[in-house]
């Protein structure tokens, strides 16, 4: 009695490989008005686009965008302004600053310049009169043998 469930299940398969196995024929669809249809290709990919010339864009200073100078799509050149920042009054602010510090740098060159040309007049004096020192340089005549 422990057989009859293997059994069952080895005939059921059997069964299942036969009906599968048949040789039925095999009708190929037509259209229903006989007419024979021209369907155009249809082709499918998958891909990622990638342009061919890349920008990175990137600000001199930070700022909040007040304005956009160009529109999208719009050829654009080198150098060109694209948008204008809202905290231009800080950006001037750091003009002036910096002018003031160039200004200041000036003045300590042009002093610092004005004082090494002092320096170097003095040590060039001080060479000229060591040179004439040694060439009118005496030996006293109770050393002269």
């Amino acid at each position: 009695m422990k057989h009859y469930p293997k059994i069952l299940v080895v005939i059921l398969i059997f069964a299942l490989t036969l009906a599968g196995c048949s040789s039925a024929e095999q009708v190929t669809p037509t259209p229903e008005n006989g007419e024979i249809q021209d369907f155009g290709a249809v082709i499918s990919a998958t891909g990622v686009v990638v342009p061919e010339q890349w920008a990175a864009l990137s600000a001199r200073s930070q700022g909040v965008i007040a304005e956009v100078l160009v529109k999208e799509g719009q050829q654009v050149k080198k150098g060109q302004l694209l948008v204008r920042l809202s905290n231009s009054e800080s950006a001037r602010a750091e003009v002036a600053r910096a002018q003031e510090n160039l200004i200041s740098a000036e003045r300590a060159f042009s002093s610092s310049q004005a004082n090494a040309l002092k320096d170097l007049d003095d040590a060039y004096e001080a060479v000229r009169k060591a040179q004439y020192d040694f060439d009118n340089f005496d030996i006293p005549s109770d050393l002269r043998g």
